[in-house]
């Protein structure tokens, strides 16, 4: 009766291709690129990049098979296809998708860098110091990830934007943090696949049956529930994306304040008879933590950016006129609240004026 109560047992492991098969499929997928006229360039420096690295790994290095591993994948496309949205979001706006590609650059190397290490420090603190004592064993063990590391480290980011661009990033955050759900439904579907946050031990109806090979043991599995709850969160800010009235850094501010307290009671759902524990400080870990000072950091900024009110973007990441997708920025769409826009002059060629003076 289990199995049709539960989710069934399964873990995608790495898939080792062989490094011809996995250029061969670069350049399929190249070829269909270059289709698009608008690919073309980037799908032509793809194959060159493919091949010159596919060559220097085979000749120099002798690597035959490159390892893939799901969870990497799935975190790639998350990345790929949110930054796509929010590029297409951002004309929509008005916005040069050049800035914005620029600050999501900036956001994934110090965000991914700070949730490496700063997962170190908060759950594998003995590996992290070993890596200090011995930086070569970087490359020998693996400190995790961890997601509040990443917030941290993309909130530092921004502040690294502004300073070296000397812009204003607020517009280009908002647009993250409204696509950031959408990644994230892919990230951490990368956790599910490979179960690396497991739950205490539960009889409810979305639990993982057999967890781990264990015949009758079930689990919470806390990377499927944020794939859930991130659906619902994008559904609604997708519902939302055409409003001009919301305040400029308003899902800066609701992305955290809806997130915080589902992380701070999902916390409580960690397996602690697990054979490697989540640290924990007075009975909380990290993350509950990390949730407090993240959604009272969300209620003083969101009564920030309601008193600020809606901000004009500013005119050097303005979208220049006749750039864009053809469905984005056009017509007056990247306009900004309150423009109207310009009626069509009537033609007047200067030879049907001259036969008007002639009538006369």
């Amino acid at each position: 009766m289990g199995a049709y109560l539960y989710i069934p047992w399964f873990k995608l492991d790495q898939w080792d291709v062989p490094l011809p098969h996995l250029v061969g499929i670069v350049l399929a997928l190249s070829a269909l690129a270059a289709l698009n006229p608008k690919w073309r360039s980037s799908a032509l420096s793809t194959v060159v990049t493919a091949c010159g690295a596919a060559a220097v790994a085979w000749f120099f290095f002798d690597v035959q098979e490159v390892p893939i591993q799901p969870f990497g994948v799935l975190v790639a496309t998350g990345v790929l296809l949110g930054t796509r949205v929010a590029e297409h979001q951002a004309e929509k706006r008005g916005i040069d998708r050049a800035y914005l590609a620029d600050f999501i650059t900036h956001v994934i190397v110090i965000g991914f860098v700070s949730c490496y290490f700063l997962n170190g420090l908060f759950y594998e603190r003995d590996a992290l110091m070993e890596i200090l004592a011995d930086p070569r064993k970087l490359f020998e063990k693996w400190l995790g990830l961890s997601s509040f590391g990443g917030f941290i480290g993309a909130a530092f980011a921004v502040w690294v934007w502004k300073k070296r661009r000397k812009l204003p990033a607020l517009h280009l955050a908002d647009l993250c943090c409204w696509v950031f759900p959408l990644g994230w439904i892919f990230g951490r579907m990368g956790c599910f696949v490979v179960h690396d946050h497991p739950g205490a031990q539960t009889t409810f109806f979305l639990g993982v049956e057999n967890w781990g090979g264990q015949e009758g043991v079930i689990r919470h599995d806390l990377g499927f529930y944020e794939v859930l709850f991130s659906i619902v969160v994008f559904a609604v800010f997708w519902r939302l994306r055409d409003r001009r009235d919301l305040p400029t850094g308003f899902f800066c501010a609701v992305l955290p304040l809806v997130y915080t307290p589902f992380r701070f009671g999902l916390d409580f759902l960690r397996a602690t008879d697990v054979s490697n524990p989540d640290t924990r400080y007075l009975g909380l870990t990290p993350g509950h933590y990390a949730s407090i000072g993240f959604f009272v950091f969300a209620v003083l900024f969101l009564m920030h950016v309601r008193r600020q009110g809606v901000l004009e973007v500013p005119e050097e990441m303005r979208l220049k006129k006749g750039e864009g997708d053809e469905d984005g920025a056009k017509d007056g769409e990247g306009a900004e609240d309150g423009d109207e826009k310009p009626e069509p002059k009537k033609k007047t060629s200067s030879s049907s004026k001259k036969k008007k003076r002639k009538k006369k």
